[in-house]
């Protein structure tokens, strides 16, 4: 009966039944997990909580425990309590890839970001026939991959990239043309090594526009304005990056002088973009400044 409420969404009534059938077979394991599964449920946290640790006390190896003791945790906003859950079913041998990249982030949360790194090549250092499923996992491990790269925590960003090549094989081509881009922002390559790694990326996937946009201002930067604003032309038929695209050709015409030419760049940016208004007091500058030329 206990269990037929449970599933009718009565987790109360399912609670008062469970322990009850535990008053009489108090050892009987699936009764257990049917009265932890009802305090969870009812959100009764602090009862899931004290039922948890109670369980392991007599199973202290049990992964699955301490994973459900971490998104208690999780729920009741204690994330150092969870990452100490977490971190205990990682040592007791679940290397689940979810685990490993939620535990990560934790640590970037707080600050340890060599522990995070190592969490992650774990992860990108699985056995071939896993790293399939590293493209399930990408995006997430891109996240941490440019949380890393902002940083400036090049040492492990390196690492993760030095990893991550090993299943670049099994990932989509808009997923190994951001692995291009994030190659290209580690410090100490040349102009050229940049150039080809922005260009390879866009040869992976032509609609990237992360990879035209940072190749037009890698372009802009070396003062190469009419590959610059070819590849700004290309970004800004992106709607996602049109607004950044038509702001970078207004920089282009800046630096060339144009100022009436970067005006129109501007109002295109404004228009993508309504809530740029920062955006009006520049070109009315640039209005003015077009004006004193004339």
């Amino acid at each position: 009966m206990a269990y037929i409420n449970l599933q009718l969404s009565t987790p109360w009534s399912a609670i008062s039944g469970y322990k009850q059938a535990l008053l009489l077979e108090p050892d009987n394991k699936q009764w257990q997990q049917g009265l932890l599964y009802s305090f969870i449920t009812a959100k009764d946290n602090h009862a899931a909580k004290a039922m948890i640790n109670q369980m392991l006390q007599q199973t202290p190896n049990n992964t699955r425990l301490w994973l459900q003791l971490s998104r208690i945790a999780l729920d009741d906003n204690t994330p150092l309590e969870a990452l100490t859950s977490m971190e205990m079913a990682i040592r007791l041998g679940n290397k689940d890839p979810d685990n490993l990249i939620a535990t990560a982030q934790l640590h970037l949360n707080h600050g340890s970001v060599s522990r995070a790194a190592d969490l992650m090549s774990q992860l990108l250092k699985k056995p071939a026939s896993q790293r399939r499923k590293n493209r399930e996992n990408f995006e997430a491990i891109e996240s941490i991959l440019s949380w890393l790269i902002y940083e400036k925590h090049w040492s492990q960003a390196k690492t993760m990239l030095k990893h991550s090549a090993k299943y670049a094989k099994y990932l989509t081509q808009v997923q190994r043309s951001q692995l291009k881009l994030h190659h290209a922002s580690i410090p100490g390559k040349s102009k050229r090594q940049i150039t080809k790694l922005y260009e390879a990326a866009i040869k992976l996937a032509p609609t990237n526009g992360r990879a035209l946009i940072a190749l037009a201002e890698h372009y802009q930067q070396h003062k190469n304005y009419t590959q610059a604003q070819l590849l700004f032309v290309r970004a800004a038929s992106l709607r996602d990056f049109a607004e950044r695209a038509y702001v970078g050709q207004a920089q282009v015409y800046i630096e060339l002088k144009n100022y009436q030419q970067a005006a129109v760049m501007l109002r295109k940016a404004l228009k993508s973009n309504p809530s740029r208004q920062d955006l009006v007091q520049n070109i009315r500058l640039l209005d003015r400044m077009s004006n004193s030329q004339i």
